[in-house]
């Protein structure tokens, strides 16, 4: 299609030139002009398709340090990433990404994961557990021997992959390309005749360089040439006005003929993040069990921790002060409240400081983790009070958008890499048909691809009778053309009202209402944390809290330096997400989701 175009813009400019020279010649130089701004404004669209993959890309890369701190002798040298061999050791201290892919040798830490597995709850490592290189350690130092390095690692195969991914052209596209082999030289074929032809009947040049000009351009396919860029800028810009980011307008004809929805479970149908679901008690009340967690858990670094902590705020209740915190990385942690121990942590855990659970809190437990939530037992001096549950909940409105796609016959899937029993409970609590648990990301792209493959030939036919019928116009206009039934004026005037009815019909995409949610039902308050790479000091600490706290719904802000990160708690009913790491590139900082 674009030679085809790119045939009529430079014959145009012949023919203007010649209207110079030759005031028998009409000037088509404003068609050239026309024809070229077309040809630019298809490539730029493409070009922006192809940037925003490479940033994915790019922001990926951004996980793995460029930096890693290695055994070498008796003492640990920093050296850049890319310096390392397979085989050596790495030290790894809490607030900081692992490197590269190994095995653990020394230490033990809870490790998030989610930005690779999208386990929301970060994964316990010790001697022995292999680690994936861009994952955050949280709460403990490791020393990891290095088992693969630069293309062998798990974070180069997921750029490898995306990378390809973004490559693949769309079925459409291919489709296009494949019958464009075959129709834009029979066009050129047709316009040498008809020139030819002309050319020997009139013996008039001038009369056969129109023709062949008309044929080209009455050749042209705008439903293919200018439908698709067009529907991906217009239909591609509404959805970005809502959050919705796509590749190309194939993906709103897909969706059109689409009989089931895959969905990843961590950050799409659930928040990412752990969340308290339940909250038991033991031999006393309910506000005492969550004042201890809470005083307990005010120095975790841990995101259940944290969790924790934050509930008992919201929830209102007494501030207990605790001395000598101690965190025992991927167990638990233990404090001083009240002049008695308190510890918090997995059941084990809990059991090895010399608690004894009672077949109540045991069964309590065992019912808890049935249904896929992670459990924290609260025990004071020797005694279990009570149990936190938390679970990655599901989002406002997750499940009435299930309910409504099932509505319109339309199977749904969950994709996750949680463990099998927290995807089957999510799953159960959406009502989605299908759960498949315990995926890595090229497990999932592989689980899709069968799927597609299900579908995929009574997709490609119906493409391509649709394909047929939008050229039909061209086929049929081109040999009109070729006959000289149609004249120059004529040609261009059909493709400047074809061009034109085409954009005005992608424009209905713009009347497209969205159903939105009541707001009555969302949350009070959302909590979301940030990576801050160039926060290095107090200061700058205060400067970001200063620019979010001016952000209108913007209620705590809370930053650790060591770490990097920074928490905001805010109203999502005045604030989004992207405002909020906006207000921090405001401050001159660079936000990420960590």
């Amino acid at each position: 299609a674009n030679v085809l175009l790119s045939a009529g813009a430079w014959g145009s400019f012949v023919v203007g030139a010649l209207s110079v020279v030759d005031p028998r010649w009409p000037n088509f130089l404003p068609v050239a002009a026309w024809l070229m701004a077309l040809h630019l404004f298809f490539g730029y669209f493409k070009l922006d398709t192809r940037k925003k993959a490479s940033e994915a890309v790019r922001r990926l890369l951004s996980l793995q340090p460029p930096r890693a701190r290695v055994v070498r002798g008796d003492e640990a040298v920093e050296v850049l990433t890319s310096e390392v061999a397979v085989g050596e050791t790495l030290v790894v201290r809490p607030g900081e990404r692992i490197p590269l892919d190994g095995e653990v040798v020394a230490g033990a830490a809870s490790v998030d994961e989610a930005s690779f597995t999208g386990e929301s709850v970060p994964a316990a490592k010790e001697l022995g557990a292999t680690v994936i290189g861009g994952t955050l350690d949280l709460d403990g130092e490791l020393r990891v021997r290095v088992t693969k390095v630069g293309e062998e690692t798990f974070l180069s195969q997921i750029v490898r992959l995306m990378t390809n991914i973004a490559e693949r052209k769309p079925p459409l596209e291919l489709l296009a390309d494949r019958l464009m082999n075959y129709y834009g030289p029979v066009v050129f074929v047709v316009a040498g005749v008809a020139f030819v032809g002309w050319l020997a009947v009139t013996g008039d040049p001038m009369r056969a360089a129109l023709v062949l000009l008309t044929t080209i351009i009455m050749g042209y396919p705008c439903a293919l040439g200018i439908t698709t860029p067009m529907l991906a800028a217009i239909a591609g810009g509404k959805g970005i006005s809502v959050g919705l980011l796509v590749k190309a307008s194939e993906v709103f004809y897909g969706l059109s003929i689409t009989d089931t929805v895959v969905f990843d479970k961590t950050g799409t149908l659930t928040y990412g993040r752990p969340t308290v679901t339940d909250l038991v008690a033991f031999g006393t009340s309910r506000d005492d069990v969550l004042s201890f967690a809470a005083a307990v858990e005010a120095s975790s670094e841990h995101p259940l921790g944290q969790a924790i902590a934050f509930f008992a705020q919201r929830e209102g209740v007494a501030k207990l002060a605790a001395a000598d915190f101690r965190a025992h990385p991927g167990k638990g942690v233990t404090a001083t409240v009240s002049g008695v121990e308190v510890t918090a942590g997995k059941p084990r855990f809990v059991e090895e400081r010399g608690v004894r659970l009672s077949d109540e809190v045991r069964g309590r437990i065992a019912r808890l983790s049935a249904e896929g939530k992670t459990v924290v037992v609260i025990a004071r001096g020797g005694d279990a009070i009570g149990v936190v549950a938390l679970q990655d909940t599901p989002r406002r409105g997750a499940r009435r958008l299930i309910e409504k796609l099932r509505a319109r016959g339309i199977n749904t899937v969950m994709l996750t890499g949680d463990a099998r029993p927290v995807g089957e409970a999510v799953g159960r609590l959406l009502g989605v048909d299908e759960v498949q648990a315990e995926l890595l990301p090229p497990q999932k792209v592989a689980a899709i691809e069968v799927m597609q493959r299900d579908v995929g030939r009574a997709s490609y036919r119906t493409l391509t009778g649709n394909v047929v019928v939008a050229v039909l116009f061209n086929i049929v206009g081109m040999f009109l053309a070729a006959l000289g039934l149609v004249t120059p004026l004529f040609a261009i005037g059909f493709m400047v009202v074809s061009i034109f009815g085409i954009l005005l019909n992608t424009l209905r995409v713009r009347a497209i209402g969205f159903e939105r949610e009541d707001a009555t039902e969302i949350e009070r308050l959302a909590e979301l944390e940030l990576l801050v790479p160039n926060m290095v000091c107090e200061g700058c600490a205060e400067k970001i809290a200063t620019a979010l706290r001016s952000v209108p719904g913007v209620r705590e802000v809370r930053s650790k330096v060591p770490q990097k990160h920074v928490y905001v708690r805010y109203e999502p009913t005045k604030v989004g997400e992207e405002q909020l790491k906006d207000a921090v590139g405001q401050a001159g900082f660079t936000a990420l989701a960590a």
